[in-house]
């Protein structure tokens, strides 16, 4: 074989030939003051939805003190209420994102948590079911406001050649925060709401005395972590100052579905979707 043909078959050789002496982007430089300051914002962020949702989840499952108040299959019902906002929000929050600076809306969103952390910590103490549920639905809606913003901003923060590897740590920043909220929220109801002690002749001893104080506190220091990691982020410009708002929560979707039907994002977002799906279930 001649040495032009090894070179038309090697991609890498030939791109080296063509341009001799340029370096090849193999590293990555993601590491950002931006660009962490978001990853740690989002981190806190879905660490807290998951606290939240997985004490108030424990506390309706049958035989916890709030499983009769939410009736069987409790649960369902949280979930429902906890990805509703999402779907009847995201699309108007992208517009949102869009009209103002992405950096504005990470701020307004994480000073929003702070509230809905006080309010689900009332909820919490005073034992208060449907006051706890107000909070995760509004920490739903904050979330949801935060999602566009949150991937609509990595392209403001890193190189283009740096985007895979952004998606890819804050994606994988996310998982490891869904699973430490899920952690902790797990030890926070034991400590908030704790079992009866079952001896090995099985006679139930009463309950130990609940910190009813520890739900809401850990709601409220998980907050604040994530308000002050936003702090951080550099400043960005507005995207698209003069867009008019479209209030229909569907028709968004159904003009991107539209546009990605015509490239290969739509198998994209779908196997994204059914990940998810999976992992839910």
């Amino acid at each position: 074989m001649r040495n032009g043909d090894r070179g038309a078959q090697c991609p890498l050789a030939e791109s080296t030939r063509i341009a001799p002496g340029k370096p090849l982007n193999v590293k990555s430089n993601i590491f950002k003051r931006g660009f962490l300051s978001l990853v740690a914002t989002q981190f806190f962020g879905a660490m807290n939805d998951n606290v939240l949702k997985v004490v108030l989840g424990y506390m309706v499952v049958a035989g916890n003190p709030w499983g009769e108040r939410f009736g069987f299959g409790g649960q369902g019902f949280i979930g429902f209420c906890f990805a509703i906002p999402f779907v009847l929000l995201s699309g108007f929050a992208g517009q949102v994102a869009d009209r103002r600076s992405k950096r504005t809306v990470t701020r307004w969103v994480k000073a929003v948590e702070i509230p809905i952390a006080l309010i689900g910590g009332i909820g919490f103490y005073t034992d208060n079911a449907w006051i706890t549920l107000l909070a995760l639905i509004a920490l739903a809606c904050q979330s949801s406001f935060f999602g566009p913003a949150k991937y609509g901003m990595i392209p403001e923060l890193v190189d283009e050649s740096d985007l895979s590897r952004a998606n890819g740590t804050i994606n994988m920043m996310t998982n490891v925060a869904v699973i430490l909220g899920t952690m902790i929220g797990g030890m926070v109801k034991g400590l908030y709401s704790p079992n009866p002690d079952v001896d090995p002749t099985g006679v139930v001893a009463p309950a130990a005395e609940g910190l009813m104080w520890l739900p809401g506190v850990t709601l409220l220091v998980i907050a604040l972590a994530g308000l002050v990691a936003m702090m951080f982020l550099t400043p960005l410009k507005v995207g698209a100052p003069n867009l008019k708002y479209n209030y229909n929560p569907f028709s968004t979707y159904i003009d991107v579905i539209r546009e990605m039907s015509k490239t290969r994002l739509l198998m994209v977002m779908m196997a994204w979707g059914y990940f998810y799906l999976l992992a839910t279930i």
